[in-house]
């Protein structure tokens, strides 16, 4: 089985760290995701919505980072919405790991 993550740094340097050398001894926050939730995320039209908003596209079997600060904002509209109809722990963390991106200005990095 493969692992799945989304993080995000606690700052600028350990976010250019990620982009060059992978996880180990990284000051991440971090989400492990298994089959059930991205079955959840894609059938739930969140991926796509996420994707369509921020002009990246999250997959499985890709990763894919969102560091624009307008499409963190978005993103974050999108998901506090969605889980205002619908209460999921997981929503309810992908919407804190977007608010750890927009107040650390770093990125949030989908490792599918």
């Amino acid at each position: 089985m493969r692992n799945r993550v989304i993080v995000v740094p606690f700052n600028k340097e350990e976010e250019e760290k990620l982009e060059y050398g992978g996880f180990d001894d990284l000051k991440l926050i971090t989400l492990d995701i298994v089959q059930f939730d991205i079955d959840y995320l894609c059938h739930s039209q969140i991926l796509d919505s996420i994707s369509e908003i921020s002009g990246v596209m999250i997959d499985d079997y890709e990763i894919e980072a969102i560091y624009d600060k307008n499409s963190l904002e978005k993103s974050l509209a999108f998901l506090e919405d969605f889980n205002s109809l619908r209460k999921w722990s997981l929503v309810e963390k992908l919407i804190a790991l977007f608010r750890e991106a927009i107040n650390r200005n770093t990125g949030i990095h989908f490792i599918f």
